[in-house]
This record gives C-alpha cells, sequence and structure tokens, in this order.
C-alpha cells in the first residue's frame, strides 16, 4: 500500500490560495507517514460508454451539494477537507475548506455554450479556458489562447484541450465522465516555456469530480460517511 505524508490542518490565519497555504499549514502542524488510503482514481478496465452532455442544467447537481474530498498537494494529504459549492447564475465557486479556513478555490464559468475555467488555485485564465463545448459525446478537440495571471505576474498561455469518455474509479464512487486534459503552455517574455498537464472529470449531474492542476493539488471524492 502507498504510504503519504499526511497534513492535518488546524485552524489558524488565511495566507492565500494553492500552494503557498499548503506550505504554511506544513510548517504549522507538521506531517507523518501514514497508510492512507490510495487516491489514484484509475480508469476502469470495463468498456466505457459513451458520455454526453448537452446543456449546463446536465452538469452541476442541483441543488448544489457539499461533500468530503481527498486533496493532495506535492505529495501530502490535507487531511479533514470539505468541498463548498456555491452557485451565482452562471458562476460556479467551488471552496475546499478546512475547519473554516478556504485553502483553494476553483472558478467555473458555465453558459449554453460550455463549461469553462475562469480561476483555479490562484490563477486566473483571460479569456476563460473552456473545458467542454455542449453538445458533448465524450470526444472533442479545440485549441486555447489567452494569458494565465498570478498576482501582478502575466504570461501568455496556449493549450489544446481533448476530451474522451472516461470512467473513474474511487473511493468515493464509480462516476461515468468526459474526461477533459489541457495540454498547456506557459511563456513570459524570453523565459523558457514551462509545460503543464490539467486534467477534469466532469460527470452529468456531478458536477467535476476530480481534477489534476499540474503537479500542485490533486482534489477528488472521498468516501461518504
Amino acid at each position: 500500500m502507498q504510504h503519504r505524508p499526511v497534513i492535518t490542518f488546524r485552524p489558524g490565519p488565511l495566507i492565500g490560495f494553492g500552494f503557498v497555504v499548503i506550505a504554511s499549514v506544513m510548517l504549522w502542524v507538521g506531517c507523518q507517514p501514514t497508510n492512507a488510503a490510495s487516491t489514484n482514481g484509475g480508469s476502469s478496465n470495463q468498456p466505457v460508454p459513451a458520455v454526453t452532455i448537452s446543456q449546463p442544467s446536465e452538469v452541476f447537481p442541483d441543488p448544489p451539494e457539499d461533500s468530503p474530498v481527498h486533496l493532495i498537494v506535492a505529495g501530502y494529504e490535507v487531511k479533514d477537507v470539505a468541498m463548498k459549492v456555491e452557485r451565482e447564475g452562471g458562476q460556479v465557486r467551488l471552496k475546499l475548506t478546512a475547519h473554516n479556513e478556504t485553502l483553494q478555490e476553483e472558478h467555473y464559468l458555465l453558459d449554453a455554450s460550455g463549461l469553462y475555467v475562469n480561476r483555479m488555485v490562484g490563477e486566473t485564465f483571460d479569456p476563460p479556458l473552456p473545458l467542454v463545448k455542449f453538445p458533448v459525446d465524450g470526444n472533442q478537440s479545440h485549441d486555447y489562447s489567452g494569458t494565465v495571471t498570478v498576482g501582478q505576474s502575466k504570461r501568455d498561455a496556449k493549450a489544446t484541450v481533448t476530451t474522451v469518455s472516461d470512467v473513474l474509479n474511487s473511493i468515493g464512487g464509480q462516476f461515468d465522465c468526459v474526461k477533459v486534459t489541457v495540454a498547456l503552455s506557459l511563456r513570459q517574455g524570453s523565459a523558457p516555456t514551462q509545460e503543464r498537464q490539467l486534467v477534469f472529470w466532469v460527470s452529468p449531474g456531478h458536477g467535476i469530480v476530480k481534477r489534476e492542476y499540474g503537479s500542485e493539488a490533486t482534489r477528488e471524492p472521498a468516501a461518504k460517511s
């Protein structure tokens, strides 16, 4: 069984989003090896049914549902994390919290044309990055060009987005999904181009059940008590 250090979050001052917050948590409380449950959330070997999403109402549950999640950051599992869902019109915000402290946020836009990432772990996409364009039957490909901003730093961004039907297995359940893979290239001035892969699993009626944001942060369903 895989051994993964565990971070148990305790209340403290809010530092910000993404890795900075998690690094601060590590300094506050430390970590210890544990026999953590596997959180690979691998795809099933069984035949994959075609997954179709035709309109915005088919993506997220209605009404929104809060749920426990596994959050893995830089190889560390953060304990006792809940995902709170906020919706206002076409804006969907997923807040990952522990003991009333916000660790990370995911901001999505949802309209008749598709599902987009607006802000993720402190990074803002302009224009929003399209994950799925409606209707989608699992197989889709499109390109993106824009910018990604972190604080005062803005980088040019290009991406190729591809989707396939997939079955996600996790300790939180099995989900028929549209798996979205984003091959993202970031460039700023004369600096070397940074390559990053982002992966999202979108399950009709359940929302974005899992996401891998490069090597920094993975979020997936936890077992419901």
